[in-house]
């Protein structure tokens, strides 16, 4: 005897109802859970049986586990488990949805900061090189005004001396040796 069909198979029309008892309509998620706990149950009365019988329960066996199982309390009670497993399933479900979701909003969150920190580094490169070349700039505008200040107070020709020698490597006026020191000269003017 098929335990999946015992219902049919016993000729009594009055096993079928179960099914009609649990599943009020074809998109009773939880009814379709209660009867496949109701047919659990009676596929595991019958491999009970069969273990402590050594054969299949006879139909008379059979409606005796019927008649428990189409109580009043007895279906509530597969309507409930079927509740518990569908309230169970359904947070698994949502808690796995959650954690895909904060995955990808991490994984977005950080290919933006990627690329925001992407973009600010090409922002860094030209402020690098605006640095940079501000820097010389100013240095050079440095050297010009220090160049004034020693043409002013030297004179032209002796700063224009000074650098030809220096250009040519030849020793300097105080690295001359036996030398007497010269006067300044008198600026007339």
């Amino acid at each position: 005897m098929d335990p999946d069909n015992t219902d049919i198979a016993s000729g009594e029309s009055q096993y079928n109802f179960i099914y009609n008892k649990l599943v009020k309509s074809p998109d009773d998620i939880n009814g379709m859970i209660a009867y496949a706990l109701y047919k659990r149950e009676k596929i595991q009365f019958i491999q009970d049986f069969v273990s402590q019988h050594s054969r299949q329960p006879s139909d008379g066996e059979l409606r005796s586990f019927h008649i428990s199982s189409n109580t009043e309390a007895r279906l509530n009670a597969y309507s409930v488990q079927a509740g518990v497993i569908a309230r169970e399933f359904l947070e698994i479900s949502l808690a796995a949805k959650v954690s895909e979701i904060e995955g990808q909003w991490r994984e977005e969150y950080r290919q933006g900061m990627i690329g925001s920190d992407l973009k600010d580094l090409k922002g860094f490169g030209r402020g690098v090189v605006q640095g940079v070349v501000s820097s010389w700039i100013f240095s050079f505008s440095v050297a010009l005004v220090l160049l004034g200040a020693v043409i002013i107070r030297v004179g032209p020709n002796d700063v224009f001396n000074e650098i030809v020698r220096m250009i040519r490597s030849e020793p300097g006026r105080d690295e001359l040796p036996s030398q007497p020191a010269k006067e300044p000269q008198k600026r007339i003017p």
